[in-house]
């Protein structure tokens, strides 16, 4: 990727991650889900990038994983929400946001589940953080998720869902909001991944965009084209 258009990607999602505080911290919420309809959205990625910005204005942050699967491995019992170890699980980074990646076994996947627990876990033992993020599974049912995203983000003070463009297709969009609805879920916006994943018409118009050099006319006509035709930029 050349300068330009590296200069240009981080202004693009500067814009984004700018756009997503606006419509969550600054609206007074402190615990903010992301979730998606589906896998490989990008939402684990955008959820570090949306962290690492609110801690760069100052914040003291926590990004928190849980989009887990049950992990056999884990020691049944090891922790529960609401039982005060949840803190000592925290790993201290030097640079960015506090991470806290929340692996459990099986047998404890209904402590977890539970929203009081995690109203406890989020906004008392967690409390010394300005905000937290939660990086959740996809919003469907039968995700393979230790904890369902619709139980966190019952709890939240605002959820973002992360569709991939082009990727994305309204029946998935639907179906995951339906059911954040269903558990009333406060949706602070529905996010098009495409800074991360561009539509193909993007990158069309951005390979096209090289020649401009040596046709800028025909270059910037042909991506322009590219850029609008429907066919190279459904909707999600």
């Amino acid at each position: 990727m050349d300068k330009a258009a590296s200069s240009g990607l981080a202004a693009h999602l500067h814009t984004l991650l700018e756009r997503m505080r606006h419509a969550t911290f600054t609206q007074g919420a402190r615990v903010i889900t992301l979730t998606a309809p589906h896998a490989n959205a990008g939402n684990s990625l955008i959820a570090a990038l949306f962290a690492r910005r609110l801690h760069e204005t100052g914040l003291k942050v926590l990004l928190v994983d849980a989009s887990l699967p049950p992990d056999p491995r884990t020691s049944p019992g090891r922790w529960a929400p609401g039982d005060g170890t949840g803190p000592g699980l925290v790993s201290h980074e030097a640079e960015g946001p506090d991470r806290l990646w929340i692996a459990i076994h099986p047998d404890d996947a209904g402590r977890f589940n539970d929203p009081a627990r995690l109203r406890i876990l989020f906004e008392t033992e967690l409390a010394a953080y300005d905000a937290v993020i939660v990086d959740c599974a996809p919003a469907r049912i039968g995700s393979g998720a230790a904890i369902e995203s619709m139980t966190i983000a019952a709890i939240s003070g605002a959820t973002l869902v992360i569709g991939k463009a082009n990727r994305t297709f309204g029946h998935e969009r639907d179906s995951a909001l339906a059911l954040l609805a269903e558990c009333r879920a406060p949706l602070a916006g529905f996010v098009i991944n495409d800074t991360i994943a561009p539509s193909l018409g993007s990158e069309i118009a951005r390979e096209v965009r090289r020649f401009r050099r040596f046709h800028p006319r025909w270059a910037d006509r042909l991506a322009g084209w590219a850029e609008s035709l429907p066919l190279f930029n459904l909707p999600a």
